[in-house]
């Protein structure tokens, strides 16, 4: 599947239509089909950039699968949209393995916090996200 809102597989910091696109040495070492995951999450960071109308996206954690005992692992990509420093999850489904991983994706949601809170937004923030660790929004 192509992304077209994303850098080449070898440009980890760039500008794709206006929005400057980093992604950290953290989130890449992460990825398990790199370049496919590099572009699906830069496709999708962009969007979100785009959406709340932001000049430029950090990706800090790429398809983060992070557990805990008690609840189930949301998939998310974690992003900071500037200006303004907004923390953003987006909570991603359909990912299988092997070379079709990504085709079937979905965003269930974007989960916004600005700085100094602990909340989504419930204006910025959309979709269905989870419930723990802050309080959720379902739209």
């Amino acid at each position: 599947m192509a992304y077209p809102n994303r850098l080449a597989a070898d440009i980890y910091d760039g500008d794709i239509d206006g929005i400057r696109d980093r992604l950290d040495e953290d989130a890449d070492a992460r990825a398990a089909d790199r370049s496919s995951l590099k572009a699906i999450t830069e496709h999708l960071a962009h969007a979100c950039a785009k959406r709340l109308q932001k000049s430029r996206v950090r990706i800090l954690a790429a398809r983060d699968e992070s557990s805990s005992e008690r609840h189930p692992p949301p998939i998310s990509i974690f992003v900071a949209v500037m200006p303004d420093q907004w923390k953003v999850h987006i909570y991603i489904a359909g990912i299988a393995k092997g070379p079709t991983a990504f085709d079937n994706l979905t965003v269930k949601g974007e989960g916004v916090k600005k700085p100094r809170t602990n909340n989504w937004d419930p204006i910025l923030s959309i979709g269905t996200l989870p419930s723990y660790g802050v309080s959720g929004v379902s739209r």
